[in-house]
């Protein structure tokens, strides 16, 4: 029997032997598999690993063999990628990391360097791998703030802006959405981005101050009250001057 028949067979009798609930001889045969010099840079070994250990509940060892299986993958990349894949491997991957983020955050545990690296090689991975770069951003930007590097979050919520500086809309999109999941911080910073964009532009500055009143930060968003009452505005702006004095208390 040849070395490939051999491999055949042996990946049929995993197979075989995990369908019919004998998962720990299964696993066993798996790992001599993978502990076999000429098949460890078998990607599709290491995901079978993976999803295997993670049906186990072994959750740890499924996460890193799938780290495993996603290394082997980018160092050898076929001339056409399959953006599908690329994009659920990926996802699925940082998806992972939030889990895990969650639950250091849940038990108040200072995370891991490590963990930060991982996410952000991960991120920037599938971005190099995919032109639609906002999901791999807002993934690893979610995670990363959650893990409490917020600098790092905020550089990767605004990559996917950065062909846009000097548009307003964009950066109202991104507060809107940041507010909606009470990040407010972000979208407090997205409002000052968006008002640097377009300054003429009184209705930015009142809709940040209104997200301002949400959070009970009333003399922040009372200074931006004035600012508008005090502003030299175009005319369509006028009723909304008119409301910031009333809320400025400056008639």
């Amino acid at each position: 029997m040849s070395d490939e028949e051999r491999f055949a067979v042996t990946l049929a009798a995993v197979d075989y032997l995990w369908h019919n609930n004998q998962h720990e001889r299964a696993a066993t045969m798996l790992e001599q598999l993978t502990a076999m010099q000429e098949y460890q840079s078998l990607a599709e070994l290491w995901h079978l690993a993976s999803v295997m250990a993670g049906q186990q509940g072994r959750l740890a060892e499924s996460l890193r063999y799938d780290e495993r299986a996603v290394e082997l993958e980018y160092k050898n990349l076929p001339e056409q990628v399959d953006l599908a894949i690329v994009r659920a491997r990926y996802g699925d991957l940082l998806n992972r990391y939030e889990q895990l983020a969650t639950a250091i955050a849940t038990l108040d545990q200072r995370p891991p360097q490590s963990l930060i690296d991982r996410v952000i090689r991960t991120a920037d991975r599938w971005r190099s791998l995919d032109d639609e770069v906002t999901p791999a951003c807002d993934s690893a930007a979610r995670i990363l703030r959650r893990l409490g590097a917020t600098e790092l979050a905020w550089d990767y919520l605004t990559t996917p802006l950065a062909h846009k500086p000097n548009e307003a809309q964009p950066w109202l999109d991104l507060a809107k959405s940041m507010a909606d999941r009470g990040e407010y911080e972000f979208a407090g910073q997205a409002y000052a981005a968006a008002f640097q964009a377009e300054g003429s532009n009184a209705e930015i500055l009142w809709e940040h101050a209104k997200l301002l009143e949400q959070q009970g930060r009333f003399t922040a968003a009372r200074e931006l009250y004035q600012q508008i009452a005090a502003g030299d505005w175009q005319p369509r702006f006028d009723a909304l001057k008119v409301k910031a004095q009333e809320k400025s208390g400056n008639p």
